[in-house]
């Protein structure tokens, strides 16, 4: 026996105006869910993916190699003081600020120094860290150096290796401490950053590179208790840029002969 009551001869049967194939409201609240958890999973990644950096087709390596031109030719500091070259990464390059000249090496121009930055966005010291060719701190290190026998060396980076092998990060130290032999050296950690997946690896990186440090003779200069702000979670801002340079200056002032 139905529980609908029969319809009369003069009104029209019920009808449910619902597909048949509407499935149960159960289901399309499991399927919202599994499409925002996957929205929010490919937000996640493209995040880890733009902090990386990383150069996926010629375009972009020529962009990051213009603007690591772009930042070498803006030399500061008087062209008669102890010369200083940074090696590094986006840092170093000043990606995200308007204008690239103040980023963090700018600082080390007052202690005086006369400073060059060879710098490259994304770059690591494991050529895997980015898909551009010959931009790793190894590959770079000899040009960088090139003509400035006697310069202070200051090797920034670690964030862009955060998820490679610690085995071939340590190679291709050493592969830089090669390129830099003759060089008084000073190799400047990673600080804490706003991006969740490689924060959790500075403590690891920090640990690794002081380690690397000892065995190849550089000074170490940890950054994990640098406080900085960001344009993106991961990039310094100008204000952050000032307190990372002015830690360096201090770290280094010593190897140019200026009062700490």
């Amino acid at each position: 026996m139905s529980w609908l009551p029969t319809p009369s001869p003069a009104e029209p049967p019920v009808v449910l105006d619902v597909p048949a194939t509407s499935p149960p409201p159960s289901r399309r609240r499991r399927r919202v869910l599994a499409v925002l958890l996957a929205v929010a999973l490919l937000v996640g990644l493209g995040v880890v993916v733009a902090a990386r950096v990383i150069g996926r087709d010629p375009d972009d390596c020529d962009r990051r190699a213009r603007d690591s031109a772009a930042r070498a030719a803006a030399d500061a500091g008087p062209s008669d003081a102890p010369g200083v070259v940074v090696i590094g990464d986006s840092y170093s390059v000043g990606a995200g600020l308007a204008d690239r000249s103040l980023s963090w090496p700018a600082r080390l121009a007052a202690l005086p120094a006369r400073v060059h930055v060879a710098g490259y966005s994304g770059s690591g010291f494991e050529p895997g860290a980015l898909d551009c060719t010959d931009v790793s701190y190894p590959d770079r290190a000899p040009g960088a150096v090139a003509g400035r026998p006697d310069a202070v060396v200051v090797v920034q980076g670690g964030l862009n290796d955060w998820d490679q092998p610690e085995t071939e990060v340590a190679a291709g130290l050493r592969r830089t401490a090669q390129a830099l032999q003759g060089h008084r050296v000073v190799l400047v950690g990673p600080p804490h950053v706003d991006v969740p997946e490689i924060d959790a690896e500075v403590p690891r990186l920090d640990a690794l590179l002081r380690r690397l440090a000892g065995e190849v003779g550089w000074r170490y200069l940890p950054m994990t208790a640098v406080d900085l702000d960001f344009v993106d979670r991961l990039h310094p801002d100008v204000a952050g840029h000032t307190r990372f340079g002015d830690r360096v200056a201090r770290g280094i002032a010593d190897l140019v002969g200026a009062a700490p």
